[in-house]
């Protein structure tokens, strides 16, 4: 027992000495400063895109509302921090592990540093980020289960 309580200290020890130099701190570490910069980007980058879509093909249907009336930041913000919500209130419904919880709502925070959610629809990242994270901490529930359990179409997920 002892033994191997010192090797998962070397191994921990070892694998922390090495963060400061690690692409998970070069990539994935943010300021607030750089953090709200991303977004800002984000949505700029989408609010055009949605502006030229809009130029031209002058259709909005009331199912493209965040493409026809973008949030702004603020509102994005707003949007993403109730999905973080919606997912671990999700992952506590199915009793998922606490692992699971976490990687799902790093999944979904660090898809949204780089994407808007005027592009993609929150819903439906929140639960492929449940679904790989269920993957990746071996949580095993197929894709049909978790749409299942969120009253979604397993198309959305997969």
């Amino acid at each position: 027992g002892h033994h191997l309580g010192a090797r998962k200290w070397f191994s921990t020890s070892a694998t922390m000495a090495h963060y400061p130099t690690s692409t998970q701190k070069r990539k994935w570490i943010f300021s607030d400063t750089q953090l709200n910069a991303l977004h800002e980007a984000n949505n700029s980058r989408a609010v055009e895109a949605v502006r030229e879509n809009l130029r031209r093909s002058n259709a909005c249907t009331p199912n493209d509302i965040l493409r026809c009336d973008p949030p702004t930041v603020e509102e994005e913000a707003a949007i993403r921090k109730f999905y973080e919500r919606q997912l671990l209130a999700l992952c506590n419904s199915f009793k998922f592990p606490h692992k699971v919880h976490g990687a799902a709502l790093i999944f979904f925070k660090r898809f949204y540093t780089r994407n808007s959610v005027i592009e993609f629809p929150p819903k439906a990242i929140m639960l492929t980020c449940m679904y790989i994270a269920c993957k990746s901490e071996e949580a095993y529930v197929s894709s049909e289960q978790l749409a299942r359990g969120a009253q979604q179409n397993v198309n959305q997920i997969v």
